[in-house]
């Protein structure tokens, strides 16, 4: 069986978004493959907006300010190019998003895609908690697009779901053996996969996550509906931002390195399959760790 995976690392230890070479999953895989979760060094912390009793108000009020700060930072214009290296191996332009709470990055992504293709992607939203109303104004804003209402769980997903699965944002939320679950799932129907985070375990990102709440502070205003509810448990009484910073770290602390990435796919390996792991620099100081999977041609 053959491997023919890779992700870049960047050379002598440091960060070089010039300087990169190739680093194979198959050697990464024999040196941590004994190991199995145990090599896992992430901090799997509870946030706020996993827990089934968070009111389901103030999590869309946290998902509405994420897509509204990631989108002022331009953090698709490093995401824009992993996802259509996706599409283009794939030979589809069919999207299905996995974990979509309030859309995230992919509007806009799609919105650039459709710009300057002369084929439109479509994308179908879907959620294992669907929010109906947030999925009703995604379609509303990006052409081509649905939703499904029921509850789809991405580590099973439903064979009639086909296209290129993207996460974007969310695969964090996930322990070892659900992420796995869910990598096996694409690996074994052929379903291509694009995994992007922005979070990292760094200290300078701990640091921007730390200063959420004067981001919620800033920006909110800018965000629509503008409502009273909205202003109260954001300036009032600073729900919003509190939760925001903490979710914040946490989501940092939980997000996988591309070593930890490489580990989830050392042994879902085919001859018609290949995954691609990375990292990408992204405007503003963030830096962006995408998994791509995809049947081989």
């Amino acid at each position: 069986m053959t491997h023919d995976s890779t992700y870049t690392e960047p050379m002598d230890g440091r960060e070089n978004a010039h300087a990169h070479k190739p680093y194979s999953v198959a050697q990464g895989a024999r040196r941590t493959h004994n190991s199995r979760w145990a090599g896992m060094k992430r901090v799997h912390l509870c946030e706020f907006e996993d827990l089934p009793v968070f009111p389901s108000s103030i999590r869309n009020f946290m998902t509405d300010f994420l897509r509204h700060a990631l989108t002022r930072a331009q953090v698709s214009d490093a995401a824009l190019p992993v996802i259509k290296e996706v599409l283009d191996r794939s030979k589809t332009r069919r999207i299905v998003d996995l974990c979509s709470g309030s859309g995230g990055i992919l509007v806009d992504i799609l919105q650039r895609l459709n710009a300057e293709a002369d084929h439109p992607c479509t994308v179908t939203y879907t959620d294992k908690f669907p929010n109906i109303p947030a999925m009703k104004k995604l379609c509303q804003e990006t052409p081509h697009a649905d939703y499904v209402a029921e509850p789809v769980d991405a580590t099973d997903v439903p064979p009639a779901l086909e296209g290129v699965r993207t996460m974007f944002l969310s695969f964090h939320h996930f322990r070892p053996r659900s992420a796995k679950a869910i990598l096996k799932n694409a690996h074994d129907t052929e379903q291509p996969i694009a995994i992007v985070e922005v979070t990292e375990r760094s200290l300078a990102n701990l640091l921007l996550m730390a200063m959420g709440p004067i981001g919620a502070w800033a920006l909110t205003p800018g965000i629509r509906p503008l409502t009273a509810k909205r202003l109260l448990f954001t300036y009032l009484l600073p729900v919003v931002p509190l939760c925001l910073m903490w979710d914040g770290i946490v989501s940092a602390l939980r997000t996988y390195s591309p070593k930890e990435l490489e580990d989830l796919v050392a042994d879902l390996q085919s001859e018609k399959y290949r995954w691609e792991i990375g990292k990408k620099p992204a405007p503003h100081g963030y830096r962006i760790t995408y998994l791509l999977g995809y049947p081989k041609s």
